[in-house]
């Protein structure tokens, strides 16, 4: 049997012209042309035949002598120079196996395949040994993370490098624009690679950024291209050229938080910002400025150490929770659209009296309380534990009869902590009856605390020096007093005017009773003169006494309208009243009061 394999081993290598392949009879041999494997690893030449071959030789190109492997499939002999305790074994379905692959190995592989009719198809193959390097990502100077920060004065020649790899990598440098686009800085020329004596390479590439260009903040990648795709790696630097005499003589704004409170920080001048960049520092001193954390586009990286502070995915400053060692002076530079902008932050840390109010003594609790006064009573209000220093004061409310004598302050502290206290004199000013209660009230006036920490209201109720109030006379309203006072001098004016018009009348009526009584007795006297001779009774009565004259006039005036004497009835009466033609009002010509003015005729 070594005899006949021998011998067919001996025709294939002296007559190999004598066997043509024949692809379309036999079927396939699919050899990828470029294959990989790893150093130090067991690696694998692979073919893929698709038709049921008879023996398989695997050999270096070039090479005539002996083959590497040999496999009679039919008997399933396997031998060859690599095969016999070597570093070479074939598999079943034809492939080469490299039991421990070395640099060494990196060569072109021939393979030959027969089919039953002894047809052979040959394929050659390159092998690429690869050195997988330990890094992550590129490094960019001492830098081996996926965000780096570095800050310069006027120039900054930065050199990205990926080493220790096979074959050697590519490595380039871009810049990142507002848009979030790469721009390619530098070319492959500008590539140094170095291979070390393990048969690995270092690849690095410089980038020389001059401050001139006008932009005090930039981001830089620098990506790495190796052997497949998948190795393709990024890392990025935030190249930073702001001064500290920029940074410290930038206007700063306070900003108040509690203690143990949770709370953040937000870069810009509003409080937000759309930055995609932005650096945390923090100003220890007047010559010391030291950096937080870096955040670029949603990647964030802390540089110093300071516990419970953190970058969040915005780029907050962010404490967990606030410590007296975070109160200090904090800068945010960021670049906003075309330009880069300074925000400072100065931070002060706030602690909450305890209890969490004002205290008054005399009172318990938060709330209000009532307290007995005298003419004059001193009045304590005071804080513990509060930072920072504040102010305390005494609010006396608008209509009481209270005034502040005197004030007295103090304050003490205690490490980072005051304890605070006001003790006030107070005077009664006016009357103090016992049924009145005057309220005054403690209150923080000044400082970031007087917003934080409540007051406290104080009611005051008179003691015994209190006075008793005096009933009033009339239970009457003061708008039903101010009516009566209005209606008084209206109803006396109309008695008055109404006296004067009922004087005015009598006055007149006095004056014009006489004149016609007169007017009257006149035409009684002047009838005689008539010259009728049927009226000479009347004549003899003119020549009587005027007494008698009168009385007989009396007579006719009395109640029955009659004379002593009677008349006929149906007569006519010549003694009766006359009557004014203009009125038709009877006229008594002899009323009682008029007898004094009437005259005698001659």
């Amino acid at each position: 049997m070594a005899t006949l394999k021998c011998l067919v081993i001996g025709l294939l290598l002296a007559c190999p012209s004598v066997i043509e392949s024949n692809p379309e009879e036999q079927g396939e041999v699919n050899c990828e042309e470029e294959q990989y494997v790893e150093v130090g690893q067991p690696g694998r030449i692979r073919c893929n035949i698709t038709f049921e071959f008879s023996a398989i030789f695997w050999r270096y190109t070039g090479n005539d002598s002996k083959p590497l492997a040999f496999y009679n499939k039919k008997t399933g002999e396997k031998e060859g120079t690599g095969v016999d305790n070597g570093p070479y074994e074939i598999l079943e379905g034809g492939d080469l196996l490299l039991r421990d692959v070395s640099t060494k190995d990196q060569r072109t592989y021939e393979v030959e395949v027969f089919n039953e009719k002894d047809v052979s198809v040959i394929r050659n193959i390159t092998l690429t040994t690869f050195i997988r390097s330990e890094q992550e990502r590129p490094k960019i100077d001492n830098c081996q993370e996926e965000l780096c920060y570095e800050r310069h004065k006027d120039r900054a020649m930065l050199t990205c490098s990926f080493n220790s790899a096979r074959p050697p990598a590519t490595v380039e440098w871009y810049k990142r624009d507002d848009q979030e686009e790469y721009t390619k800085e530098g070319t492959k020329d500008d590539q140094i690679i170095n291979r070390n004596p393990d048969g690995t390479f270092n690849s690095s590439v410089m980038l020389t950024i001059d401050s001139s260009q006008g932009e005090c903040l930039t981001l830089w990648m620098c990506q790495s291209r190796w052997l497949f795709p998948q190795y393709t790696l990024r890392s990025s630097v935030l190249v930073d050229f702001y001064s500290d005499p920029t940074l410290l003589d930038a206007p700063s704004t306070i900003r108040y938080s509690e203690l143990y409170e949770r709370t953040k920080i937000r870069c810009g001048k509003s409080g937000r910002t759309s930055a995609q960049l932005i650096v945390w520092r923090k100003i220890v001193s007047r010559t010391s400025i030291v950096p937080i954390g870096v955040h670029s586009y949603g990647s964030t990286k802390m540089e110093g150490v300071f516990d419970g502070v953190t970058i969040t995915d915005n780029g907050d400053l962010e404490f967990r929770p606030v410590e007296m060692s975070h109160e200090g002076i904090y800068v945010c530079v960021y670049k906003d659209g075309q330009s880069s902008r300074v925000t400072k932050i100065d931070m002060e840390v706030l602690i909450l009296p305890t209890p969490p109010h004002v205290v008054v003594d005399g009172c318990d609790g938060s709330v209000g309380c009532r307290l007995n006064i005298s003419d004059q009573r001193r009045l304590n209000c005071s804080l513990t534990g509060v930072r920072p220093w504040a102010q305390l004061e005494w609010e006396v409310h608008a209509g009481n009869p209270l005034e502040i004598q005197s004030t007295d302050r103090q304050s003490i502290a205690r490490g980072d902590e005051f304890d605070i206290s006001i003790s006030s004199l107070f005077n009664v000013t006016g009357d103090l009856y016992c049924e009145d209660e005057m309220s005054v009230t403690c209150v923080v006036s000044a400082g970031p605390l007087s917003d934080r920490i409540n007051p406290k209201e104080v009611t005051l109720i008179p003691g015994d020096t209190c006075k008793e109030r005096q009933p009033l006379t009339a239970n009457v309203d003061v708008e039903t007093q101010s009516s009566q006072h209005l209606v008084i001098p209206l109803v006396i004016s109309a008695i008055v005017i109404v006296l004067m018009i009922c004087v005015t009348v009598f006055a007149v009526a006095f004056m014009y009773r006489p004149r016609r009584r007169r007017r009257s007795d006149d035409m009684e006297l002047q009838r005689p003169s008539g010259g009728s001779t049927t009226h000479t009774g009347h004549a003899d009565q003119i020549e009587k006494p005027l007494h008698e004259i009168l009385a007989a006039n009396h007579e006719r005036n009395t109640p029955d309208g009659q004379s002593k004497k009677g008349s006929p009835e149906g007569a006519s009466n010549e003694n009766e009243p006359l009557m004014n033609n203009a009125t038709d009002t009877p006229i008594h010509p002899n009323p009682p009061a008029c007898k004094k003015e009437i005259q005698p005729t001659n």
